[in-house]
């Protein structure tokens, strides 16, 4: 296998299960060795993938926990919120989505676990949550100000793809 990115085959082993992760000894993508076929990460991340927070009342611990990175996108982020739009990539049940929204940005999240976009819609109050891949996913190009992976690039199949994507629904500037 060649890396998806930069297309030399030179790497070193990180972690051998459950998962063959490896890392490209020229641009450092880390990617897996030898998926599984896309229907078993279909039906993972669609169905088994570890969403945990189903009691309304643990919310408060997981939006304590968001607060910190919420201040730092708003802190660097130098435009006008109340007119930014932004992506999350594998939001889950929108937790991180819920606080941006309360700062006046427009947000959107796409996630695949059917169970956390529910939550995400019933508990969170989120309307733009689209229960699909972002691979799957149809937004117009350019649509976005800024897009945010947070733990969920490591789980993309074709990297490269995947980044194309999300350059073309982010706006020129």
């Amino acid at each position: 296998k060649r890396c998806d990115l930069c297309g030399f085959d030179s790497f070193h082993t990180i972690e051998k299960s459950p998962t063959h992760l490896v890392i490209c000894k020229t641009c450092g993508l880390i990617f897996i060795q030898d998926p599984p076929p896309h229907q078993v990460y279909q039906d993972l991340y669609r169905k088994r993938y570890g969403f945990d927070v189903k009691i309304p009342h643990n919310s408060k611990s997981i939006d304590r926990k968001n607060d910190g990175l919420a201040r730092w996108i708003t802190s660097n982020l130098q435009i006008n919120r109340k007119k930014l739009r932004l992506l999350e990539i594998g939001c889950s049940a929108g937790y991180l989505l819920k606080i941006l929204e309360r700062q006046e940005f427009q947000v959107c999240g796409v996630e695949p676990c059917e169970e956390a976009v529910q939550f995400a819609r019933d508990h969170n109050r989120l309307e733009h949550i689209e229960n699909c891949f972002f691979e799957e996913a149809v937004y117009p190009e350019e649509f976005f100000d800024s897009i945010m992976l947070i733990q969920t690039f490591e789980h993309v199949l074709h990297p490269t793809e995947f980044l194309h994507k999300i350059r073309n629904l982010l706006k020129s500037d």
